[in-house]
């Protein structure tokens, strides 16, 4: 996961939940400072923080609903503007960029031994 220093802290600053709760010009400076430290920053977001039709469920803590809703519908602009700003690399194609290779399959293997 990504972070960023600030002061004597190492803050997450990876997508998702972060991204949502982050005001875009704060995020955005938050990437900037992680590429001039480091050549890559690394962003994920869960494919349900697009879905503008999904709704809370009734009755869900009040606390939990902002955490897991709230910023939700700025997401798409504000990854509009971080992608058009920043760019983006797949992570598999980053992976092999930097000498890693997948693991080889081992034929007759069970995937769930």
């Amino acid at each position: 996961m990504s972070r960023v220093v600030i002061g004597p802290c190492a803050v997450p600053w990876s997508g998702g939940g972060y991204f949502r709760a982050i005001p875009f010009r704060v995020f955005r400076w938050g990437v900037a400072k992680r590429l001039r430290a480091q050549s890559w920053f690394m962003f994920y977001f869960h494919p349900w923080e697009l879905d503008s039709e999904e709704v809370p469920p009734r009755g869900m803590a009040r606390l939990l609903k902002r955490r897991a809703y709230g910023g939700r519908g700025r997401m798409p602009r504000d990854l509009r503007r971080l992608l058009t700003e920043f760019g983006s690399v797949r992570i598999d194609d980053t992976l092999r960029s930097r000498g890693y290779a997948p693991p080889r399959a081992v034929v007759g293997a069970s995937s769930l031994a």
